[in-house]
């Protein structure tokens, strides 16, 4: 099993990213302008007053590696590598004040003044190629979250050029009267997938209940399956918990270690373990064996005597699960109307002429805990065909029926008509999904917002259509030649 090329990847969340492209292509230009009017008007003051060098930096431009400038309140959907910060034409920055520059993230609340945020510690920070230019690389890749840049002018360690001014020092009279500034972008990425996993082979565990005299009140033992952790506590004659977190297990000294096998494999089954069916227990004496639904358990130990344990744990079988497929995701929560809809995941069979599985032959289960969708076929894929997972694409309209659906982010399925209108050629903004006849409809998308795009035949003449699922208006998005979509092909044809 492989995951098809990152467009065909696409998030639940992030739309088709054609406007975004748009706007980026705006925000591109503006910065060209704003560069362009910033060194004119450097340039200018360095012809007129010599004396301004000797002044404190000041910011003219943060270009991150995937823009051309990075500016307040800013929001994107790709994360940066690397920020270049160039200062005032004639700068040279002091590397040993680099400190000066902090980058915080807001800790996913947004905000920036309730103490849980995080500093990003960069893997590199030095001068760039001109000594008016600080470049700092990030050591991993940056959340989903609100970020603020500070450029120091205040305090005990100030930005500072070569000659000691501070960042933002205009003045001349032997101080430092530097300013500080903030600057604050946000990244919102969507959900990615990250990993694929075909027939999942899972191990099961083994908990065994040793001598009871070795039991301890307080000991505890927690069992991680996937993303559910759950931690039970040994409860001598249930005289309470030491964490009223943790779940009940109740026994007396004169209960047989079976018969405390028994109490765990009851409480076991009242937690979200076996609720959630995340894993299943089995007794067999005082070994219970617990086996994984789609993840391979873990059990550890916090004991009270750890030199003399009342529990220990083994690993069981082997056991395959050839009927499932894991799709792992980033951590970004999805809506689960969309992330437990199996026309989002399309199996297709690249053994048998790219034919896609029925969407009914499997079931799609998210969880948020794991960050994981399981895929549950009815019946074991075929042994020495190859497969490809497509993810976030919905079924292709057959028109052959009056309907196909989908589903919105706002948790409701979505009946388009289709050849129900007497329009061949739609008019973008004006025509409805309900005037338009459709002609072999192909290629269907449906973003994390409902809406939805295709590629519509009119004679000949091809489009890339979008629809507004609420109001149903048609957006020609591009295309107006007779070329067959594929791979390679300019939109315009």
């Amino acid at each position: 099993m492989v995951v098809g090329r990152p467009s065909f990847v696409s998030s639940f969340r992030r739309s088709i990213s054609l406007l975004n492209c748009l706007r980026r292509g705006q925000r591109k230009r503006q910065s060209r302008d704003k560069i362009k009017n910033y060194a004119s008007c450097y340039s200018t003051a360095e012809k007129l007053e010599d004396r301004t060098l000797l002044a404190g930096a000041s910011l003219v431009n943060i270009e991150p590696n995937i823009d051309l400038s990075l500016t307040d309140g800013e929001v994107y959907n790709e994360a940066p590598q690397e920020l270049t910060f160039v200062f005032s034409p004639g700068q040279e920055i002091d590397p040993t004040s680099l400190g000066g520059i902090q980058i915080v993230r807001s800790g996913q609340d947004g905000t920036f003044t309730d103490g849980n945020e995080v500093t990003i510690e960069p893997g590199y920070v030095g001068i760039g190629d001109n000594p008016n230019e600080v470049i700092v690389r990030f050591a991993s890749a940056l959340p989903d979250d609100h970020y603020q840049i500070t450029i120091f002018g205040t305090g005990a360690d100030p930005l500072l050029n070569l000659t000691g001014d501070a960042f933002r020092d205009f003045t001349e009279d032997g101080t430092q009267n530097g300013e500080d500034q903030i600057i604050n972008f946000e990244l919102d990425l969507g959900a990615k997938v990250v990993a694929v996993v075909s027939q999942p082979v899972l191990r099961e565990q083994i908990l065994s209940v040793g001598d009871v005299t070795d039991l301890q009140d307080g000991d505890t033992f927690t069992i991680t399956v996937g993303g559910a952790v759950v931690t039970f506590e040994m409860d001598l004659d249930g005289s309470g918990l030491n964490d009223t977190n943790n779940l009940q297990v109740a026994y007396t000294a004169a209960d047989s270690a079976s018969d405390i096998a028994t109490t765990i494999l009851g409480v076991f089954n009242g937690s979200l373990l076996f609720t959630d069916d995340y894993a299943t227990v089995s007794q067999s004496g005082a070994d219970l064996t617990i086996t994984g639904d789609s993840f391979t358990p873990a059990i550890s130990f916090l004991l009270v005597d750890p030199d003399n344990p009342g529990l220990t744990r083994a690993d069981g079988d082997l056991i395959a699960r050839d009927d499932q497929i894991l799709v792992y995701f980033n951590d970004d929560d999805l809506n689960p109307d969309l992330a437990n809809d199996s026309r989002f995941y399309q199996i297709i069979d690249t053994s048998n002429n790219d034919t896609p599985l029925l969407t009914t032959s499997y079931t799609a289960t998210y969880d948020a805990l794991s960050d994981v969708t399981v895929l549950k076929l009815s019946t074991s894929l075929d042994a020495g065909h190859k497969y490809r997972l497509r993810v976030g694409v919905s079924d292709t309209p057959n028109n052959a029926e009056n309907t196909y659906s989908t589903i919105g982010f706002d948790s409701e399925t979505i009946s388009i008509l289709a050849d129900g209108g007497a329009t061949s050629t739609p008019i973008s903004g004006v025509t409805t999904i309900a005037d338009l006849n459709l002609n072999d409809p192909s290629s269907l998308v449906v973003d994390g917002s409902g809406d939805y795009y295709f590629v519509h035949n009119d004679s000949g003449t091809r489009r890339i259509l979008k629809v507004n699922h609420q109001t149903g208006i048609i957006t020609v998005i591009a295309g107006n030649g007779s070329t067959a979509p594929a791979n390679g092909i300019f939109a315009s044809d």
